[in-house]
């Protein structure tokens, strides 16, 4: 299984560490095996890598909130795709 893209739009935390309502990060188009999240404190890594996985909650072993925080007064979106055996599975949750 391999990661090809990540979407998370009106995240409260990607919001106030990138001034950002959505990212979008394309895995698929990344030269090597190793990808680097470099950034200050409180600028969305963790965020980041706790959506890497399929599920709807924020998935880390870090003890800050686990609920993913939306920007008030919007609707959340989190979308990954991945590559399992040459076939695409796209999983979609909304907040």
């Amino acid at each position: 299984m391999k990661i090809k893209s990540l979407r998370l739009k009106n995240f409260l935390l990607i919001k106030s560490g990138m001034d950002k309502d959505e990212i979008f990060l394309d895995f698929s188009s990344l030269p090597y095996l190793i990808t680097l999240l470099v950034g200050q404190m409180g600028s969305g890594k963790t965020t980041i890598l706790g959506h890497l996985q399929p599920g709807p909650s924020f998935g880390t072993l870090d003890d800050r909130n686990q609920l993913p925080d939306i920007i008030e007064g919007k609707n959340g979106l989190k979308e990954i795709i991945y590559d399992v055996d040459g076939h695409e599975i796209k999983c979609q949750h909304t907040y």
